[in-house]
C-alpha cells in the first residue's frame, strides 16, 4: 500500500505512458526559442490524466542556463486581484539583482497598475447588481479604483500603454544581455472560479507582447470552456486559440493496460498470496483479453459471441480507468480490500474461472459506481423496467455474466417434457453480500 505515489512523477526516468516524447519535443521547441519574442502553449488534459508530471518533465529537460522557470500555481493566490500582481512579482523576484533594479520597479508597478481596472469593473458589477443606475455605478467605481491607483501609483503619472512599452524595451535588453527567457508554467486553473480562470487569461494577454516570457498553461478544457461560457463568453473556443499559439493534447486513452501492467501488478505480485492467481486470471481475461484466460460456457453455439462480450467490458472499463489518477485511486481500493473480499468468498473452497472474472468484475463495479451494487439489479438476468444502466454495467450484467453462467433445464420426474430453470450463479449475490456487508443477510458471507 505505501508504494503507491499519488503525486505527479518529477522525474522522466519513471515515465510508463509514454510522456517523454511530447515533453521533449515541447521543450526543444522552448530551447530553440528566440529570447526576444513571446510565446504562449496549452496543456490540454482530463482531470487526473497526468498535466503536472507532464510541467515536471519539460521543466526537467529544459536548458537552465538560457530558461528561468517560474511555477505559478493560482490556486494558491487568495484572491483575483492579487493574481496579476503576484505574477509580476514572481518575474521581479528571478530576475532582479543590482544591474537590473529600474526592471525589477517597473514590473512591480505595472502589475499594481493593471490591477486597477479589474478593482474598477469588479465594483461597478457589484453596484449594478444592487440596483443602482449606471451613471452613479461608473462615478463611484472610479472613486474605487482612484482609491487603489494612488497606493501605486508613482509621483508621476504615466499612462498604462507607455508604462507597458518602457517595461517591453527593458525587458528586451535584460534578456539580450543576458541571453535568456522566462518560462512561465501555470498549472491547475481548472481549479479556479470562472471570473479568476478570465483573469489568468487576461494576464497572458496583458504580458502577450512581452519579449522573452513564454507561458505554458496546462488545463481541463472542457472545464475551462464551461467556466468561460457560464460568463457569457459565447465563442470560447475562439477566445482560447486567440491566447495561445500553440495547443497539446494529453491523451488518456488507450493506456488501461499499460497501467495495470506496469503500476498494479506488480504490486499484486507483493502484496497477495493465496488471491493473486484468482486475480491475475480475471484480469488476463478482462483487461489483457487472452483468450486462453477466456470462459466458454458449455454451448458451443455461443463461443463466437466471447471474444466481442469481453472487448465490450474492456473497452467500458477503459471509460472509467484510463486516467492515471482514477487508476491510483482504483489501485488504493484494490490493494485495501481486495485479500479480505477473497477471503470471505472462498471460506469453503477456492474460486474456480468463471467465478474469478465474476468477483473481480463486481468488485470493480463496486469501485466504479457502488450504487449498482445491489441485488435487485446486479443479482438479476434481466433489466427491471424503466431502469437505465450505464453501458459497464449492461456489459458486465446483461452480456458477459448472462454468457457465462448458462441457463440449466432439470426434467421433473413423472411430468413429460417439463423442467425446471436455475443458473448456478449464487456467487455473484455472495460477492454482492460481501462487499454490501448486509447486517441482515451475514449468513450469506460469513458461510
Amino acid at each position: 500500500m505505501n508504494n503507491i505515489n499519488y503525486q505527479p512523477l518529477t522525474d522522466s526516468k519513471d515515465d510508463k505512458l509514454q510522456f517523454e516524447k511530447p515533453c521533449q519535443q515541447i521543450s526543444n521547441f522552448i530551447n530553440g526559442f528566440p529570447n526576444n519574442q513571446p510565446y504562449s502553449i496549452a496543456l490540454f488534459g482530463n482531470w487526473g490524466s497526468g498535466k503536472s508530471t507532464m510541467l515536471n518533465f519539460i521543466e526537467q529537460k529544459l536548458n537552465n542556463k538560457n530558461n528561468i522557470i517560474i511555477r505559478f500555481n493560482p490556486w494558491q493566490v487568495l484572491n483575483d486581484e492579487n493574481l496579476v500582481s503576484t505574477i509580476f512579482e514572481e518575474i521581479a523576484y528571478v530576475i532582479s539583482n543590482n544591474k537590473y533594479v529600474k526592471l525589477k520597479n517597473s514590473l512591480l508597478e505595472y502589475g499594481r497598475k493593471i490591477c486597477v481596472p479589474s478593482s474598477k469593473l469588479l465594483t461597478k458589477s457589484y453596484l449594478i447588481s444592487n440596483g443602482l443606475d449606471d451613471t452613479t455605478s461608473d462615478a463611484i467605481s472610479d472613486i474605487s479604483s482612484g482609491v487603489v491607483d494612488s497606493l501605486f501609483s508613482s509621483d508621476s503619472p504615466i499612462p498604462l500603454s507607455k508604462r507597458k512599452a518602457n517595461l517591453e524595451s527593458e525587458l528586451l535588453i535584460w534578456s539580450t544581455k543576458e541571453k535568456k527567457k522566462i518560462v512561465i508554467f501555470v498549472d491547475e486553473i481548472d481549479r479556479l472560479f470562472p471570473k479568476e480562470i478570465v483573469e489568468i487569461f487576461k494576464l497572458i494577454k496583458a504580458t502577450i507582447s512581452f519579449p522573452s516570457v513564454i507561458f505554458v498553461v496546462a488545463m481541463d478544457k472542457l472545464s475551462v470552456i464551461d467556466s468561460l461560457k457560464s460568463i457569457n463568453i459565447s465563442r470560447p473556443e475562439e477566445y482560447l486559440s486567440k491566447i495561445f499559439q500553440q495547443k497539446f493534447h494529453l491523451n488518456s486513452n488507450l493506456q488501461l493496460r499499460t497501467l495495470y501492467k506496469e503500476l498494479l501488478l506488480p504490486l499484486i505480485e507483493t502484496n497477495f498470496t493465496d488471491s493473486k492467481e484468482s486475480l491475475k486470471l480475471a484480469i488476463d481475461a478482462t483487461v489483457f483479453l487472452k483468450q486462453e484466460k477466456f470462459y466458454y460456457p458449455v454451448d458451443k453455439t455461443k463461443h463466437l459471441e466471447v471474444p466481442q462480450t469481453y472487448s465490450e467490458v474492456y473497452v467500458q472499463l477503459s471509460e472509467y480507468l484510463s486516467i492515471p489518477r482514477s487508476f491510483t485511486n482504483y489501485m488504493a481500493y484494490v490493494i485495501s480490500n481486495w485479500n479480505d473480499y477473497y477471503r470471505q468468498l472462498t471460506k469453503s473452497e477456492l474460486l474456480n474461472h468463471r467465478d474469478s472474472i465474476a468477483v473481480f468484475l463486481i468488485f470493480t463495479l463496486s469501485y466504479i459506481n457502488p450504487e449498482l451494487v445491489e441485488n435487485k439489479s446486479l443479482g438479476s438476468r434481466t433489466k427491471p423496467e424503466g431502469s437505465d444502466y450505464p453501458l459497464l454495467f449492461k456489459a458486465i450484467r446483461y452480456k458477459l455474466l448472462n454468457l457465462i453462467y448458462e441457463e440449466k433445464r432439470t426434467m421433473i420426474e413423472d411430468k413429460p417434457n417439463s423442467y425446471t430453470i436455475s443458473y448456478d450463479d449464487v456467487i455473484i449475490r455472495r460477492a454482492i453480500y460481501t462487499l454490501k456487508r448486509y447486517p441482515d443477510l451475514k449468513v450469506y458471507y460469513d458461510k
